[in-house]
């Protein structure tokens, strides 16, 4: 049974999906009873007869003038010993691939977004749950033939479902930002086949070192846990060996933190929150010293840009997120794409010319 409640607060519940809370997300679910829970500031409540379908239509709000996310999955199958996700949001389940077309269509055409950015816990996971098997490399390539001036992203990757064919559309379609967000969570093979990740150290370097021959100027970032339950000082410095090696652009480092209902949370050798907070700020002052070398890698290279405004100054923003001032650039609008050549590093920023 699929329960939707609606107030002036609006409740969603899925039975063997768990509580929605994701901002990103739309419900399409009773839009009479939306309506009246607005109008008549009075509880709404529809019950359905039928689990398991996606259903689709809800308008969404979105804050952002230039970029939109769209859920192409929801759940997860993999069963990380941290994650609470698969325990309350279920096992995968795909969007159709028509109506993820015609949101992105309409973002793109009748609202005018440049960024699209496609969602899912597992996004090299879509479409295996079809009858028909869809690949999520499948999916790209459908999108890129939208008309229209915008790039797609998307996260998360899994380093175990990420084949040749996304790196081949990401490297041939010019519609597909370069920049790729791909966890690794940890350097350690031990603590990875802890963590019930499917994949070691070696077979995650054999893919970025594959990533990076095939698109060069890709922009590469990262998830990693530190102080996972058993994590020793050698499994530590594999983590920052494996960060000097890849040379990422950006990395969001988080302090393992227990979650009830995962069986990583009653793991023996829980790491001790002092030598986590030693280790998550090791790692951030040595990822610091790496974006700075990589700040001076972008002198003399040209990317294909946003341009948008920041305070009243125009501003290229790179696939990866990286924003490159224009400070000789006279604007007239924004949210376009233009070629920009970085030119010098100013206050630890970059600072550039359109070509």
């Amino acid at each position: 049974m699929l329960c939707t409640q609606y107030s002036t607060s609006l409740y969603i519940f899925f039975n063997g999906f768990g509580l929605i809370t994701n901002k990103f997300l739309s419900i399409p679910l009773g839009l009479n009873e939306i309506d009246k829970a607005i109008k008549d500031n009075k509880q709404q409540i529809e019950v359905f007869s039928r689990e398991g379908d996606l259903v689709e239509g809800l308008p969404v709000v979105r804050a952002n003038n230039y970029k939109a996310y769209v859920n192409i999955i929801y759940g997860c199958n993999k069963f990380c010993t941290y994650c609470i996700v698969p325990h309350v949001r279920g096992r995968e389940k795909s969007r159709p691939i028509k109506e993820i077309y015609n949101e992105v269509k309409d973002l793109v055409q009748n609202q005018g977004y440049k960024y699209i950015t496609l969602l899912g816990q597992n996004v090299n996971s879509y479409g295996k749950d079809f009858e028909k098997k869809t690949t999520f490399a499948e999916l790209l390539t459908y999108l890129c033939q939208i008309e229209g001036d915008f790039k797609i992203k998307f996260m998360t990757s899994h380093p175990m479902d990420f084949g040749d064919d996304l790196i081949k559309v990401m490297k041939n379609e010019p519609k597909v930002a370069k920049a790729l967000h791909l966890p690794v969570q940890s350097g350690s093979s031990a603590i990875l086949h802890k963590m019930n990740r499917h994949y070691d150290a070696k077979h995650y370097m054999k893919l970025i070192k594959k990533v990076k021959r095939s698109i060069p100027n890709i922009s590469l970032s990262t998830d990693i846990i530190v102080g996972f339950p058993g994590e020793s000082e050698q499994d530590f410095s594999k983590t920052m060996k494996l960060i000097k090696k890849v040379k990422y652009d950006q990395v969001f480092a988080f302090m393992y933190s227990k979650r009830t209902g995962t069986p990583a949370a009653v793991f023996e050798n829980q790491v001790d929150e002092e030598i986590k907070n030693i280790r998550v700020n090791k790692l951030l002052r040595l990822q610091k010293i790496i974006s700075k070398e990589q700040l001076k890698r972008q002198i003399n290279k040209t990317h294909n840009c946003l341009i948008k405004h920041i305070n009243g100054v125009a501003v290229g923003v790179t696939d990866g997120g990286r924003e490159i001032y224009l400070p000789t650039y006279k604007y007239e609008n924004q949210n376009y794409f233009a070629k920009v050549k970085v030119e010098d590093i100013r206050n630890h920023k970059l600072s550039g010319v359109i070509k």
